[in-house]
């Protein structure tokens, strides 16, 4: 095995530390008993389904670069890409289940469907940005 460069490993660690962190949003917002009340004023009904939508793919994407980045991979894999869906699907599934246990929240499978939405694009969105950067690096290569 090949030692990591430094760089490498500091992107390494903040793919990591932003995912947990990110997390740690999600958790704080979705279990909350009365949560951030973020929308602008003005904003239609819809608003919690583009911060549903939001959240989870942002978390999605930064799995998928935090295991891209593990596994020194210039794009990730359809097994890296069902694992990070997989995964912040089921986060969303347990905060759906974990609302129906606090005060003034409500869990809804509405939600977990836009959950499960906001997850595949955020992959979706880590697999282009890979795409992207590799065709810039052959094209500056040549």
């Amino acid at each position: 095995m090949t030692p990591r460069s430094p760089l490498r490993a500091l992107l390494t660690a903040t793919f990591a530390l932003g995912t947990i962190a990110w997390s740690a949003v999600v958790l704080d917002v979705s279990i909350s008993p009365n949560p951030p009340r973020l929308q602008p004023a003005g904003v239609a009904e819809w608003w919690p389904a583009l911060a549903h939508f939001g959240m989870y793919g942002g978390l999605t994407f930064l799995l998928v670069m935090t295991m891209m980045s593990l596994r020194r991979a210039a794009a990730p894999s359809k097994r890296q890409l069902a694992i990070a869906v997989g995964a912040a699907a089921g986060y969303g599934v347990a905060m759906e289940i974990g609302q129906a246990f606090v005060p003034s929240r409500e869990a809804s499978i509405a939600d977990v469907g836009i959950n499960l939405l906001g997850a595949v694009c955020g992959a979706g969105a880590a697999a282009g940005l890979a795409s992207a950067c590799a065709r810039l690096a052959r094209a500056r290569a040549r």
